[in-house]
């Protein structure tokens, strides 16, 4: 049967139409988005729930990327194996229990706990609809799939901000996380209705195709430089969004640039509306061009000038740092590119294994460094405490953010080191 007949069924037709597939599958990574970048709208009422420090916010915050990035491999390996379909409603069900327990939480440990139980299903939100993409996509529309399902996480950044922090200041974090648990379980039916694993006409492997081991394809994974090199350049481009959106972001722009909260929720959001509208640009000119490598060492150059001027240009307006905000957003959109780099330079049997190494790179950075900026603003902290609580001056967060402009230029280097694919599927 044609996927194009007219005589199909409607919920056949939506099940077949590689678009809607996917990114109902991508609405398990916009749900996820919010879990992982939630602190940025929730962290004062956390340090005052919870009585923490900086560095002990930055642990608790990134103990939902500890999680992905130990269980992300053994993801990747289990997507290649296993119907993706079935993965995705076990970890997306989960994730919103977690949740819903996370907003009852009555202690830190109990709340690190399922912070960090959320973290694990959340390890299958970005591989499973790469996985699926690569099944749907021809490899020339693969990039421009991959910043659409990224867009659609942006959706999920972007709500986490200012419509977060709104809710949070009108009914509470604990409900406001309740509702988030609602809108989980609705995006769980939709998945469960459209998300499937194959398109008709595709030639699934058959175990003679899969020649390798699940070690062997953690080895070949890991013996790979490409795919270290492209993890590597999302990670380090990705630090506006898992350090600066995902938890510091708000802090940063009020102490340094002396924002209100609301117009810092704003600013911070801006990141994720840039890298909505950046990441399906950056796929189409890359896929338009035929080039992978030209667009990543271009996005590194104009992001490392844009993060200087954020850090150094006094008297910023509110919308001037907005626009950077945005600017930056739209810039690191580049990273989106090292998937299709990835799939593009192995073997079709080992996608999952060898995305799965990417993120794990991607994610562990994101977590170390979502802790690392809270232990360098605790290092130059000088003394000062209002309400019990400790309270970090503008000099000691220009200390800290000076590590995102060292970050994007060593991707620079990076990118420079990774070999040009021309968009053109890997042959064996």
């Amino acid at each position: 049967m044609s996927t194009t007949d007219n005589t199909l069924p409607a919920s056949a037709k939506l099940t077949q139409n590689p678009w809607i597939v996917c990114l109902t599958c991508a609405l398990f990574f916009l749900y996820e988005f919010i879990q992982m970048n939630m602190f940025n709208s929730i962290s004062p009422e956390m340090i005052k729930t919870f009585k923490v420090s900086a560095s002990e916010l930055g642990n608790f915050s990134a103990m939902y990327l500890y999680a992905t990035t130990l269980f992300v491999f053994f993801v990747g390996a289990t997507l290649d194996r296993f119907s993706v379909r079935k993965l995705v409603l076990t970890a997306m069900a989960s994730c919103v229990v977690f949740t819903t327990i996370f907003a009852v939480s009555t202690s830190l440990t109990m709340a690190e706990v399922f912070r960090f139980l959320s973290g694990i299903s959340g390890a299958y939100c970005f591989l499973s609809c790469i996985v699926l993409a690569s099944r749907w996509f021809p490899a020339k529309q693969l990039a421009l799939a991959t910043g659409l399902i990224v867009t659609m996480a942006m959706i999920g950044g972007t709500l986490a901000q200012t419509p977060l922090t709104m809710l949070v200041a009108s009914v509470g974090w604990r409900q406001a996380i309740l509702l988030d648990s609602i809108l989980g379980a609705l995006f769980l039916v939709a998945m469960y209705l459209v998300v499937s694993d194959y398109p008709e006409n595709y030639v699934k492997p058959t175990k003679k195709t899969v020649k390798r081991s699940f070690f062997g394809s953690i080895f070949h994974a890991v013996s790979g430089t490409q795919n270290w090199l492209c993890g590597a350049y999302t990670s380090l481009m990705n630090l506006m969004i898992l350090v600066m959106g995902a938890t510091w972001g708000n802090a940063y722009l009020e102490s340094v640039h002396h924002l209100t909260r609301t117009e810092a929720s704003v600013a911070t959001m801006m990141i994720y509306i840039g890298t909505i509208i950046g990441s399906p640009v950056v796929g189409w000119y890359s896929d338009k061009i035929g080039k992978r490598k030209r667009p990543m060492i271009e996005g590194a150059v104009v992001a490392l000038l844009l993060s200087l001027i954020l850090i150094y240009t006094p008297n910023l307006s509110s919308i001037s740092i907005s626009c950077l905000m945005f600017g930056l957003g739209f810039i690191t959109s580049t990273q989106i590119i090292s998937y299709p780099v990835i799939f593009e330079s192995n073997p079709k049997d080992v996608t999952g294994s060898c995305e799965s190494l990417a993120s794990f790179v991607i994610l562990g950075g994101g977590a170390l460094f979502q802790y690392y900026y809270g232990v360098l603003l605790d290092q130059h902290w000088q003394g000062k405490i209002i309400d019990g609580l400790r309270t970090y001056a503008s000099t000691d967060h220009i200390y800290a953010f000076n590590m995102i402009p060292i970050a994007i230029a060593i991707s620079l280097v990076l990118a420079l080191l990774i070999k040009e694919t021309h968009c053109e599927p890997y042959k064996d």
